[in-house]
C-alpha cells in the first residue's frame, strides 16, 4: 500500500512540474488563464498519476508493488516502467518546449541580422 502511494505522489510531482512549466510558458506568451485551464491543471496534476497507478495496480493485481527488502516498484515484470515512462515523457515535453522556443528565438534573431546586412 505504501508503494502505491509513493508511486502516485512521485508521478504527481512530475506532473505538477509539467503544469508549472505550462503555466510559465502561458505567462511569457501572454495567454489568458481561465478556470478551464486551472481545471486542466488539476486533472493533469492529480488525475493522470491516479490513472497510471490505478491501471498499474489493476493489471498487476498489486504484485510487484514492494518487496520484503524495499518499498518500491519491483524490477521484475516491467512494473518500474509504469513510473519511468510517464516521468520520462514529462521531462521530454518540458525540454522540447524549451528547445523549440529557444530555436525560434535564435532563428528570428539570425534572420533579422542577415536581413540588416542585405542590400
Amino acid at each position: 500500500m505504501t508503494t502505491a502511494f509513493l508511486h502516485f505522489f512521485f508521478l504527481a510531482s512530475f506532473c505538477w512540474v509539467l503544469t508549472e512549466a505550462w503555466q510559465s510558458y502561458m505567462a511569457v506568451t501572454g495567454k489568458v488563464r481561465t478556470r478551464l485551464i486551472r481545471k486542466r491543471f488539476l486533472c493533469l496534476g492529480w488525475g493522470l498519476p491516479a490513472l497510471v497507478v490505478a491501471i498499474s495496480m489493476g493489471f498487476t493485481k498489486t504484485k510487484g508493488y514492494g518487496t520484503p527488502l524495499y518499498c518500491w516498484l519491483s524490477l521484475e515484470g516491467g512494473l518500474l516502467y509504469a513510473f519511468v515512462g510517464p516521468a520520462a515523457a514529462v521531462v521530454l515535453v518540458c525540454c522540447s518546449h524549451q528547445t523549440l522556443d529557444s530555436f525560434k528565438t535564435g532563428l528570428k534573431t539570425l534572420l533579422c541580422r542577415k536581413a540588416y546586412f542585405l542590400p
